[in-house]
């Protein structure tokens, strides 16, 4: 939001902008948010990143779900290094907060030898356009969104 705020004042000329000029800069900043996340989509379902290759846990993950995922989830990995040496736990805080399998769920599917399947993931990561998402009752689990 705050980025967004910074380009939109980057937009506006003036401070003293009439509605109808400012509702044109904010249609410009929706249209270039709009094209920088298709870019994404498409760099998501068609480029496989060398950095991503040597992790053969996520194999199954690459050109299914998104790259900032795949980041996430590696960036973890290396974190699970640093855990284990510290004997530390993870805190499950990309599982809880993101919908990513977290440090000590990769430890799980490392030690396992398993890859991590897209259904694994939030479906939020494995979306990559602008179509309607399907939910269906199952996706929604009532006793957890009430408590």
């Amino acid at each position: 939001v705050e980025s967004q705020h910074a380009d939109l004042k980057r937009y506006l000329p003036s401070t003293n902008s009439n509605l109808t000029r400012i509702v044109g800069y904010i249609d410009d900043v929706v249209v270039k948010q709009e094209s920088h996340i298709k870019k994404c989509f498409e760099e998501s379902r068609n480029k496989t990143r060398n950095n991503h290759k040597r992790l053969a846990f996520h194999d199954e993950l690459s050109l299914s779900v998104s790259i900032h995922a795949l980041n996430l989830i590696e960036n973890k990995f290396y974190r699970l290094q640093t855990l284990r040496s510290f004997d530390a736990t993870c805190g499950c805080q990309l599982y809880t907060s993101c919908g990513l399998v977290c440090a000590c769920h990769l430890e799980r599917y490392i030690n396992k030898g398993h890859k991590i399947a897209p259904d694994s993931l939030d479906q939020f990561w494995r979306k990559l356009d602008f179509r309607a998402a399907k939910i269906t009752n199952e996706d929604i689990d009532l006793e957890e969104e009430l408590n």
